[in-house]
């Protein structure tokens, strides 16, 4: 696939130098091709799998070495921690510590301020605090407390792993994006079960002033003071009910012998914060997550790409289809004959592809290069054809209609202003051989 990528770019630009009158610039290569080659070994694929591939095993490491502690910790007596485990920690950061100084060396100040600047601090960071704890250790400075904490900093390095998986780089994006949202839903909760705590409370309240009644059923003073002692334990009970800690069917058992109201006041707000509040509130999250893969460039890129991939498959397998006689091009016959499979105008169809007049269609996307098309002109031509026009394809339609524009006055004028007799009839064969601005002969229209 990427073979064929880079044929359909140089076909693109094939196109290109065809059009314009001026070559296109690419641009200038690059002094040192062993600086050039480092810097394409850094942005590789496999290196991005190797750095990764190092962050899973660190992170496994460090799970590891949490039960071997958790063990001796629990021993009788303590036992220290074995040296495998410091030794490996010390593999690790100097691990980390290559990798960065190698993506230094290659990016050099493009490090801090590239695109990636804030994943390159983030990582810088990570590796500051590794180093400090190794000097730490090995010094025998520092309390225990916060050598903890400095070793559980690290295991913030999977976050890095996010930058391989978009799905998952997706999800932790929408939890970071929906804090605001998040923040004004707690609000609405708190003080949806501020209101039903406090008109809880105020029904226990009246029932326990009454003192007869307190003391012919003293099940109820247990459940108010265990459920409804006070607004917060109040909020507590009604927060848990809607989250699974505790069944509500039992919060709302002490209420019951006060009045039957009290019964369908709980099941009103059960149904009105659990059908209805919380499914909102999952909208607004997931309308969030949509409006994220729109706006993270990252996201956007690998989607374009894989898109474009995935159509440049599906091109190259019809190709390969309508190419009957397996000669890398396809003729008009060949072409002609594909096309007459419904199956085949459907599919095109869903791909955006009008093949209802296919001579036309054939013309078009192979610009006049001969009977035979090849795959790169195929391609080329499928992609500009696929979808409604863009706006550059109505641009440039827009500068050639000028253009013509201009060439068709500049020949109405010298038509105009060539001599004329009264016994002939105007023609072209007065007129020079070629005209500025039209860029060649005008035999053709004489």
């Amino acid at each position: 696939t990427r073979h064929l990528q880079r044929r359909v770019t140089q076909e693109l630009d094939r196109r290109q130098l065809k059009r314009n009158s001026t070559p296109k610039q690419t641009g200038t290569r690059p002094s040192n091709k062993c600086y050039a080659r480092f810097v394409s070994l850094m942005e590789s694929t496999a290196f991005q799998c190797f750095c990764a591939a190092v962050i899973l095993i660190n992170v496994v490491f460090i799970g590891h070495a949490s039960n071997v502690s958790m063990a001796n910790a629990l021993a009788t007596p303590p036992q220290e921690e074995p040296t495998q485990l410091r030794f490996g920690n010390i593999f690790f950061t100097i691990v980390y510590i290559i990798e960065l100084v190698l993506r230094l060396a290659a990016f050099r100040w493009n490090f801090f301020v590239g695109v990636d600047w804030k994943w390159n601090a983030f990582d810088t960071l990570l590796v500051i605090s590794s180093v400090v704890e190794q000097v730490a250790l090995d010094a025998g400075i520092g309390s225990f407390r916060l050598l903890s904490a400095l070793r559980l900093f690290r295991v913030l390095r999977i976050i890095r792993v996010m930058r391989f998986f978009p799905d998952l780089r997706l999800m932790v994006g929408s939890i970071i994006q929906s804090l605001g949202a998040l923040s004004w839903a707690l609000l609405l909760l708190t003080t949806i079960m501020y209101l039903f705590s406090i008109v809880f409370m105020h029904g226990a309240i009246l029932y326990l002033h009454e003192e007869q009644a307190f003391e012919a059923d003293p099940v109820v003073r247990d459940g108010v003071v265990l459920w409804y002692s006070s607004v917060t334990q109040t909020m507590y009970t009604l927060l848990t009910a809607i989250t699974g800690g505790i069944s509500w069917a039992d919060a709302v058992q002490p209420l019951e012998p006060i009045s039957f109201v009290y019964r369908y006041l709980w099941s009103f707000y059960i149904v009105f914060v659990v059908i209805g509040v919380l499914n909102v509130l999952t909208g607004i999250f997931v309308e969030r997550a949509c409006e994220l893969s729109g706006l993270d460039k990252d996201l956007v890129i690998q989607s374009e790409k894989k898109r474009n991939e995935t159509f440049l498959v599906e091109m190259k397998k019809i190709f390969e289809e309508a190419d009957a006689d397996g000669s890398g091009t396809i003729s008009w016959d060949e072409f002609k004959g594909y096309l007459e499979n419904d199956d085949v105008t459907a599919y095109l169809a869903t791909q955006q592809l009008d093949a209802f007049d296919a001579r036309t269609l054939f013309d078009i996307l192979n610009e006049g290069n001969g009977d035979g098309m090849s795959i790169e002109s195929f391609i080329v031509g499928c992609q500009r054809l696929k979808g409604v026009a863009r706006s550059v394809d109505l641009v440039a339609t827009l500068q050639e209609t000028r253009s013509i524009n201009a060439k068709m006055k500049s020949l109405m004028r010298r038509l105009e202003a060539a001599p004329r007799t009264a016994s002939t009839v105007p023609t072209l064969a007065i007129l020079p051989q070629s005209l500025p601005g039209l860029g060649g002969p005008i035999e053709h229209l004489a």
